[in-house]
């Protein structure tokens, strides 16, 4: 009996505390410290001593809230042989290896008047460009070594996940391609050139005005694998244009020195074609042409001609084009046949005409009102 009465209080007691530990609250858990999210599409280009690294800023947290936090970008690089064991990220992110800063400009907030003066700094979610000067020693050798880059965003002294390593090689550029040849017809202009080595890629820019290579536009947003480019022409308008080889590894271009820059101004000297089915009819005295229009862009209008059958010289009867595709000619005699065409011109200066339409022969029957 003793001993079973021990173990009811036992038991009791039991009971008893975890009845109390259920009530009681424990102790405050410490607030969640969100990290901006990694930057994913990191990618560089090199153009000749500097490498241009775009990426976007984080536009959440590593756990998909938002908004981000994220205070700044960093930028690191490790630069290593060509021949070296490629680095890890640790590696690379260590606080030496840190060579640039990008400040993020904070969400503005809800209801805030808009600042004074523009907010220079990009944000979330805006894409962004850090500009890494080489040093004439790290380039231009075959054996020149590789700059390995890795972005990340960061809040005070946290770091979010890094972005997968960036690898730009310093070696020597590809070689420029050579003799750059602009052509043109009616409707396309064309560049053709010849690579500089085999296996070579390449882009094309337009400079406008022949302005400097920084004001260049590039107009093939993926790298051509063929020597060639053609595009809508201009007539009439100068163009320059230059070329470049590209090498492209993994997440990194690097393009060689530009060849040209090559000018062409595209000459109109394409006539519109001869209008087609003319066809003469009396009407109240007159004769009545009609033709099927002529269908070009620069189209500036009609010239109708004719002769009165006794040689086979046309003559202009309208001293400017016109523009409708019927005309009416009063000065005709009866029992008179006449001999009738009409060809087109375009708008360039001097006007180029087109072939004559086919020849038609109209004879005045009717008495002349």
């Amino acid at each position: 009996m003793t001993f079973r009465r021990s173990g009811l209080v036992i038991a009791a007691v039991l009971v008893a505390i975890v009845l109390a530990a259920c009530g009681k609250k424990g102790a405050p858990q410490a607030p969640l410290r969100r990290v901006p999210a990694r930057v994913a599409d990191a990618e560089a280009q090199r153009l000749a001593d500097r490498v241009e690294l775009r990426f976007t800023i984080p536009g959440t947290n590593s756990d998909g809230s938002s908004p981000p936090t994220i205070e700044r970008v960093e930028v690191y690089r490790l630069t290593l042989g060509a021949k070296a064991t490629p680095p890890t990220i640790a590696q690379v992110t260590a606080a030496g290896n840190l060579k640039a800063t990008v400040l993020v400009r904070p969400p503005a907030e809800e209801g805030a008047p808009p600042p004074a003066k523009p907010d220079p700094r990009p944000g979330a979610g805006e894409a962004t460009t850090v500009v890494d000067t080489l040093t004439g020693d790290q380039t231009g050798s075959l054996d020149a070594p590789v700059a390995h880059y890795v972005i990340l965003g960061a809040t005070g002294r946290r770091r979010g996940p890094a972005s997968p390593i960036v690898s730009v090689p310093l070696g020597v550029l590809p070689a420029a391609p050579t003799d750059l040849k602009p052509t043109h017809d009616e409707k396309t202009l064309t560049l053709a050139w010849s690579p500089g080595s085999p296996d070579q890629k390449f882009r094309v820019y337009l400079i406008p005005n022949q302005a400097t290579p920084a004001e260049r536009k590039l107009l093939t947003a993926e790298p051509l694998a063929t020597p060639t480019f053609a595009q809508p022409v201009e007539l009439g308008k100068e163009q320059c244009f230059t070329i470049t080889a590209v090498e492209t590894l993994g997440k990194a271009i690097v393009e060689g020195p530009g060849l040209g820059p090559a000018c062409i101004t595209p000459e109109d000297k394409f006539p519109p074609p001869a209008p087609q089915k003319l066809r003469p009819t009396l009407s109240g005295g007159a004769v009545l042409l009609d033709w099927t229009p002529v269908d070009v862009a620069d189209l500036g209008g009609y010239i109708v001609l004719r002769t009165d059958g006794t040689n086979d010289t046309l003559q202009p009867l309208t001293r400017e084009p016109i523009a409708e595709t019927t005309y009416e000619d009063k000065n005709v005699q009866a029992g008179v046949t006449y001999v009738y065409a009409v060809i087109a011109v375009d708008r360039a200066t001097p006007p180029n005409p087109s072939p004559p339409s086919e020849r038609v022969t109209y004879t005045v029957r009717e008495p002349i009102r």
